[in-house]
C-alpha cells in the first residue's frame, strides 16, 4: 500500500472517547483525493498494557505519570521500545510519503518523539507533520532534546488550513503558524479507520465554536486560537446526524471552551436540538447578568445532560486576579436553576493559584459547604486540581518551589474535605501521582 499521508494517534490518551483532530484531518485529505488511513496506537496500547507495563500500576490513568515530558521513565521500559520499533514497522508498512502526529497533550510527546526517531533511522526520506493544540510547547520540547531537525512540519494553529498546503508541497517552512480559518465548508471527522467499539463509551467529541471570548490566566486557549469562532448550526446538525445514521452514536462530549459563550448562537443552537433526540455535555461559564431562566430550560430540552463550570476559587479576589468576576451568590444561582431543570453538574476547583491565601482557601471551603446544605436534586461532583506554574507562561514570574509544599498541601486537604463532604470527586488522583513523582525531593 503506498498512502500519500498516515494518520497516528499516539498514546497517552483516555479511552473513553477517540480524538476528534486527526479525524477531522482524514476526512479533510479525502475530499482532496489524497490516499490516507488513520492508525490508532493509543488504542493498541491500551490492549497490550498489562504486558508493556507490568512492573507498574496499569491502571490506565495511572500510567500518565510514565508519559510526563519532566522525566524519562519509558526510556528503560524495553517493551514500550519493543513496540514503538512494532509501530514503526506498522507505519513502513503503508508505505506513505508523511506521517502525521496529533499532540493533544503532554503526554503525547515522548512517543512522537521516539517513533519519530525510529522513522527517520528507518526511512530517511519519510516525511514527518505535527499538529494539535500542544504543538507549540512539543516543538519547544524538541528542541530541548536536539531532535527538532526531525520534523519537517509543525503547525501551530490551524491545521485544517495547512494540511493540503503540505500535501502539495505548497508550504515548505518548518515551522508554520496559522491563524486565519473560518468555517465554510463542513468537515465531518472520518473515523472509518478505527473500530469506535473499542472505546469505552459510546461518545463522540463535537466542536461548535473554536477559541474563548475570555483571557483567564491559567488558561491556554487564546494563546492557541486568537480568534474566536462560532460554527453555522446547520454543519453541527448535519454532523450530528451523520454520526447517528453512520456510527448509531447519539451521545457527545463538546470540545467547546463554554457554549455560553454568545448567547444568541446557543440559543439558536438549542431551539434546533430541540427536535432532535441527542444527549450532550459541554463546558459553561457563569453569565447570570445576561442569562435567564429560560436559558436553563432550553438546554435542558435540547438534550443537555452535563454541564462542566469553572468556579475555580471561593474566593471573589482569586477570581478577580484570574479574570473570572462573578460571585459566590452567582455560583449559587446558577445551581438553583440547574437544580430546577435537572441538569448535572462538576464543579472544577483550582488549588495552589499563586495569589491564593489560607483565608482564600477557607473560602473555597466556605462555599463547597454551601453548596452541600442546599440538598440539591441533581448530581453534583468536583473536579479539584492542582496547579502548575512551571507549565504557564504568565504566572511563571510567580514560581516558588519553597511554598509548593504548602500550596500542595491545601489541594489535599481540598480533596479530603470534598470527600467527607460525600461529594463525587472527579479528578484528579492521578495528578498525585504526577506529584509524588516530580516533588517529593523538593
Amino acid at each position: 500500500m503506498n498512502l500519500d499521508i498516515l494518520f497516528c494517534v499516539t498514546p497517552h490518551h483516555d479511552i473513553e472517547v477517540p480524538v476528534i483532530a486527526p479525524a477531522i484531518l482524514n476526512s479533510i485529505v479525502k475530499k482532496n483525493n489524497y490516499k490516507t488511513k488513520m492508525l490508532d496506537l493509543n488504542m493498541s496500547l491500551f490492549k497490550q498494557k498489562d504486558k508493556i507495563f507490568k512492573e507498574h500500576d496499569k491502571a490506565w490513568s495511572k500510567l500518565d505519570t510514565l508519559f510526563l515530558p519532566s522525566n524519562n521513565l519509558l526510556e528503560d521500559n524495553k517493551n514500550y521500545h519493543l513496540l514503538i520499533k512494532q509501530w514503526t514497522q506498522d507505519i513502513l508498512n503503508y508505505n506513505p510519503t508523511y506521517v502525521a502526529f496529533s499532540v493533544l497533550s503532554s503526554f503525547n510527546y515522548w512517543s512522537i518523539y521516539y517513533l519519530s526517531i525510529q522513522l527517520k533511522k528507518s526511512n530517511p526520506n519519510i516525511k514527518i507533520i505535527v499538529g494539535g493544540v500542544s504543538a507549540y510547547w512539543f516543538k519547544i520540547f524538541m528542541e530541548q532534546k536536539k531532535q527538532f531537525h526531525l520534523i519537517d512540519n509543525i503547525v501551530i494553529g490551524y491545521g485544517e488550513v495547512e494540511i493540503i498546503n503540505i500535501l502539495k508541497e505548497k508550504q515548505l517552512t518548518q515551522i508554520i503558524e496559522q491563524q486565519n480559518f473560518e468555517y465554510i465548508d463542513n468537515i465531518i471527522p472520518d473515523y472509518s479507520d478505527i473500530n469506535l467499539r473499542d472505546y469505552s463509551k459510546r461518545i463522540l467529541y463535537l466542536s461548535t465554536s473554536r477559541g474563548c471570548i475570555y483571557n483567564c490566566s491559567f488558561c491556554q486557549v487564546s494563546q492557541i486560537w486568537k480568534k474566536f469562532l462560532l460554527r453555522p448550526v446547520d454543519h453541527i446538525i448535519e454532523e450530528l446526524l451523520f454520526m447517528k445514521n453512520t456510527y448509531n452514536i447519539t451521545d457527545f462530549k463538546l470540545t467547546d471552551s463554554i457554549i455560553n459563550a454568545v448567547l444568541p448562537n446557543m440559543r439558536s443552537l438549542c431551539n434546533t436540538l430541540k427536535d432532535y433526540n441527542f444527549t450532550w455535555d459541554a463546558m459553561f461559564s457563569i453569565r447570570n447578568k445576561i442569562m435567564v431562566e429560560n436559558d436553563y430550560k432550553l438546554l435542558k430540552d435540547a438534550g443537555c445532560r452535563l454541564l462542566l463550570i469553572g468556579i475555580e476559587s471561593g474566593s471573589l479576589q482569586v477570581r478577580n486576579h484570574m479574570g473570572k468576576t462573578f460571585t459566590n451568590q452567582d455560583v449559587l444561582q446558577t445551581l438553583e436553576y440547574l437544580n430546577k431543570y435537572k441538569i448535572d453538574v462538576c464543579l472544577m476547583f483550582i488549588v495552589g493559584y499563586p495569589t491564593e491565601t489560607m483565608q482564600d482557601f477557607v473560602l473555597t471551603k466556605d462555599l463547597i459547604n454551601q453548596i452541600k446544605k442546599k440538598n440539591y436534586d441533581i448530581n453534583i461532583s468536583i473536579r479539584a486540581q492542582y496547579i502548575f506554574l512551571d507549565n504557564i507562561s504568565r504566572l511563571k514570574k510567580y514560581l516558588d518551589n519553597k511554598n509548593f509544599k504548602d500550596r500542595f498541601n491545601r489541594y489535599n486537604k481540598l480533596r479530603e474535605y470534598i470527600s467527607t463532604e460525600n461529594f463525587k470527586l472527579k479528578s484528579d488522583t492521578r495528578l498525585k501521582n504526577w506529584v509524588d513523582k516530580l516533588y517529593k525531593k523538593k
